[in-house]
């Protein structure tokens, strides 16, 4: 498992970021800030977690640095997405269950 070291945290909700910002302090004795943008949470970054509700792509191939881990949690069901097709077409992508990928997830 790999061991953070600082996270950068966005939410279009500064108030939460600012909840788990302190959240990472307190109980997880790391560094974190919250970030601007998207962009700037992500520069840089060796691993990228999304779990939004977000219902258009907002993760760009040009903002993540290669060799990025990208764990996208939020585009479960028809008419959500967080991943660009351009970052999507220059992945390597692995899913949990491909038929409901394919059908309604990221892929769809």
């Amino acid at each position: 498992m790999r061991q953070l070291q600082s996270v950068e945290i966005f939410d279009t909700d500064h108030a939460k970021a600012d909840r788990l910002v302190k959240v990472a302090h307190d109980e997880l004795k790391i560094g974190a800030t919250v970030a601007k943008s998207v962009a700037d949470a992500v520069i840089g970054a060796d691993v990228v977690v999304t779990a939004t509700w977000a219902t258009e792509a907002f993760l760009e191939h040009k903002m993540v640095a290669k060799g990025t881990h990208i764990t996208a949690l939020g585009a479960d069901e028809s008419g959500k997405a967080e991943l660009a097709a351009d970052l999507l077409m220059n992945s390597k992508v692995v899913v949990d269950d491909r038929d409901l990928a394919l059908s309604q997830g990221a892929l769809h």
